[in-house]
C-alpha cells in the first residue's frame, strides 16, 4: 500500500510544462546576439502572459501562445529576426494569491474532502523579452 501511494505521488510530481514550441514563427529566433550577419536593433520588447495547470502540473488549463506573441512583435516592428530572447517563468504575488485563494476557498466550501488541495491549481507568469532586428 505504501509503495503504491509513493509511486502515485512520484507520478504527480513529474509533470512536463511545454510552453514554447516556436514552430509557427517564420523568422529566426535566437537566444543570443551571436549571428553571422550585420544587423540593426529596431525595438526591444517585453511581453507578459500567464500559464496555469491542475493536478500538480499534469493537466494544462492555459498555455501562453508564445508563437503568436513573437510573430506580433516581429510584424509590428517590421523586423527580420529576434535576438537575445529571454523566457522567464516565475510565480508573482498575484499568481500565489489566485492559487492560494482558490485552494482555501474550495477547502472551506468542501471541508471534509480538501478539494482545493486535491486540484493542485498552479499559475505562473511568463515573461518574454528580446530585441527585434533588421538585417543590413
Amino acid at each position: 500500500m505504501r509503495k503504491g501511494a509513493f509511486l502515485s505521488l512520484l507520478f504527480l510530481s513529474c509533470a512536463t510544462h511545454e510552453v514554447f514550441l516556436g514552430t509557427s514563427v517564420r523568422s529566426p529566433i535566437l537566444m543570443t546576439d551571436v549571428v553571422d550577419r550585420e544587423y540593426t536593433v529596431v525595438k526591444h520588447f517585453r511581453r507578459t502572459t500567464t500559464a496555469s495547470w491542475l493536478f500538480a502540473g499534469t493537466f494544462t488549463l492555459s498555455r501562453p501562445e508564445m508563437d503568436r506573441i513573437l510573430s506580433e512583435e516581429l510584424r509590428k516592428a517590421h523586423g527580420d529576426a529576434i535576438i537575445n530572447l529571454r523566457i522567464t517563468s516565475r510565480v508573482e504575488p498575484m499568481d500565489g494569491c489566485i492559487s492560494g485563494g482558490l485552494e482555501l476557498g474550495l477547502n472551506y466550501l468542501f471541508p471534509p474532502y480538501s478539494l482545493g488541495s486535491l486540484l493542485g491549481y498552479e499559475r505562473k507568469t511568463i515573461i518574454l523579452e528580446g530585441d527585434i532586428v533588421r538585417w543590413k
